[in-house]
């Protein structure tokens, strides 16, 4: 994580506020540790740079629900990029089924 101009709850305060374009900021600050997590997680370069940037939006949506009294951004961010990450992974794990079982011979028709 990089560091950034200014307290980060200084500048969390400003985009609550309105200066969307502070935001960018923290993004810089923050990129590379959550493609990294991503990347570790996803092992997919592709599906990493989108999960990045889903983070970085959700992040933006709900930082109405960010407290600073409960942790840093950096963390809350990171732990926001595990959580889509994992959401992926169960969407693209396929399902094993056993075999399915044998339809009644009356369902067929005979």
């Amino acid at each position: 994580m990089t560091s950034f101009p200014g307290d980060e709850n200084q500048l969390i305060r400003r985009i609550r506020a309105g200066d969307r374009e502070v935001f960018r900021v923290l993004v810089e600050a923050n990129q590379g540790s959550v493609f990294r997590i991503c990347l570790h997680l996803l092992g997919d370069r592709a599906r990493t740079e989108d999960l990045s940037q889903d983070t970085f939006v959700r992040a933006f949506q709900k930082l109405d629900q960010f407290d600073e009294s409960k942790g840093k951004f950096a963390v809350w961010l990171v732990t926001i990029a595990r959580r889509l990450c994992f959401n992926a992974m169960k969407k693209a794990t396929p399902y094993l089924m056993a075999d399915p079982p044998e339809p009644e011979p009356s369902l067929l028709g005979g």
